[in-house]
């Protein structure tokens, strides 16, 4: 898979929204890679982590064509 460089490369660097990137500095999230290694319902857990930001997330993804890389 092509893109799966995408996967390491600095969140600020791709197409996100600014609340999920707080989102991420909250969570110490700093790649794709360090999000998609918890399940979702790990993530909704996480501080700001809400269902609009799954929802950019799953579209971001799809996006990258790394849509796979999400557990449920």
């Amino acid at each position: 898979m092509e893109n799966l460089h995408l996967l390491n490369q600095p969140i600020e660097q791709l197409q996100f929204s600014n609340e999920f990137r707080a989102m991420c500095t909250q969570n110490k999230f700093r790649t794709i890679s360090d999000i998609v290694k918890y399940p979702v319902s790990k993530l909704l857990d996480k501080p700001g982590f809400t269902m609009r930001i799954l929802m950019e997330l799953i579209k971001g993804l799809k996006e990258l064509q790394l849509e796979n890389f999400l557990k449920d």
